[in-house]
């Protein structure tokens, strides 16, 4: 009790409240039950026998070798089609082989141009790419050029945050006509073989989640419901040399 007669409120300190967040937050969750999902196959995805179907999306180059003026550089739409100079009508790409497309073309263009040498490459793939999301630095679609795994698609998208959980990264894949599968892997430690246990081969399409780690959550604790309750922020000073 005051002089004045009033009773004095017991004022907790800030500092074991702040300990007690910590340790909680630190604490391993408790397992959890196991998932009726099927696991990603750590093998690696086996290259296609067959002659690649252009899908839309697929960023394509047509070339006329003796009338460069003709040249293309289109990207398949949505709907499956092209529009090529010349032609008064849209070209039915998707679906067809490269080979298929070539001769077509030729066929088309026979009326205005004699013996047309025409060439079709398809510069970029628009299925063969995975998309890495969470705590990388660059989040989005990353291509599928050659094998890759979860670690390379994670490096190509400028790595991990400081606030990634390598420990819980999370595939997901779901092939065309088949049931999903997910795997959470842990890319804590550095594997003594590419494409072990943990450093899944990726399929096209996949998804890759980083999350985020505990000890950021800590800090995001901190500053937005114990910093912000402060009357005087703290600051850190240098004293002079």
């Amino acid at each position: 009790m005051n002089s004045t007669g009033g009773v004095r409120r017991a004022q907790r300190p800030l500092a074991p409240l702040i300990a007690a967040a910590l340790i909680a937050s630190c604490t391993p969750p408790r397992d959890a039950p196991p998932s009726t999902a099927p696991q990603v196959s750590s093998a690696p995805v086996p290259a296609s026998t067959e002659p690649y179907v252009i899908q839309p999306g697929d960023d394509l180059e047509v070339k006329f070798q003796l009338t460069p003026e003709l040249n293309e550089r289109q990207v398949v739409r949505p709907d499956g089609r092209i529009s090529m100079q010349l032609i008064d009508h849209e070209i039915d790409a998707a679906g067809m082989t490269v080979d298929q497309l070539r001769r077509m073309l030729r066929s088309e263009y026979a009326a205005q141009l004699k013996e047309p040498q025409i060439s079709v490459l398809v510069r970029e793939f628009s299925q063969y790419r995975v998309f890495v999301g969470g705590e990388v630095g660059l989040v989005g679609p990353q291509p599928l050029n050659r094998a890759t795994t979860v670690r390379q698609a994670i490096i190509q998208a400028q790595g991990f945050k400081d606030t990634a959980d390598p420990s819980t990264v999370i595939l997901y894949r779901q092939p065309p006509g088949k049931p999903a599968s997910w795997q959470v892997l842990n890319l804590g430690e550095y594997p003594t073989n590419v494409g072990g246990d943990q450093d899944v081969w990726l399929a096209p399409l996949d998804i890759v989640y980083v999350p985020r780690s505990g000890i950021s959550d800590v800090g995001r604790f901190v500053e937005l419901y114990i910093r912000r309750l402060l009357p005087v922020q703290p600051q850190v000073t240098v004293p002079p040399p």
